[in-house]
């Protein structure tokens, strides 16, 4: 009887190997078609996305020169700035807008120069052909605040409030209220 019980139970469980044996290779076949097909489709959408992107970075008109324009923007500033002026390199940034042309990122030899032009840019209104072109820092007032105050000895101290103004760190504790009596200090 005991060898009758253990051959059945022999016979049950290679008849069960066999079972899970043969789900797990139909598991493992569906899984590999899954993830090939899946493969190709994400092969597909990045080829797709790159072939975009090379559409979307070519520029408008591939005779521009940037930096012959930025160099011509520049002149219309004046002989003082354009003597002093070198344009180091230029490039037209992906428009936002249909539009509108792209901004033209220019870059200058130095911050002299670059303040130079900055504080001649009201000479482009007087001409016709620049009259609508708007120059501005890269940089906005607060960010060239924060970076003049790390560069100073003791500038860590000190630090930039939303409306721009210059305080020294500790005040920030002066704000907090008085836990003790209920009152702000």
């Amino acid at each position: 009887m005991k060898r009758m019980f253990e051959s059945k139970l022999d016979k049950l469980r290679t008849d069960l190997m066999k079972n899970v044996d043969n789900k797990v290779r139909a598991l493992r076949d569906e899984i590999s078609l899954d993830i090939n097909r899946e493969t190709n489709r994400t092969d597909q959408s990045i080829q797709t996305r790159l072939d975009s992107l090379e559409q979307d970075t070519s520029p408008k008109n591939n005779d521009e020169n940037i930096v012959e324009k930025a160099n011509d923007l520049i002149r219309a500033l004046g002989e003082d700035v354009s003597d002093n002026v070198n344009v180091t390199a230029a490039a037209r940034l992906p428009s936002r807008f249909n539009d509108r042309p792209a901004i033209v990122k220019i870059i200058f030899r130095n911050l002299d120069v670059k303040v130079k032009v900055l504080r001649n840019k009201m000479k482009l209104k007087q001409t016709d052909t620049y009259k609508d072109v708007y120059i501005k820092s890269s940089k906005s007032r607060i960010q060239r605040l924060i970076k003049v105050l790390r560069n100073i000895p003791g500038g860590r101290a000190l630090r930039v409030d939303a409306s721009g103004r210059i305080k020294s760190r500790n005040n920030q504790q002066e704000d907090k209220p008085n836990d003790n009596l209920g009152i702000h200090a």
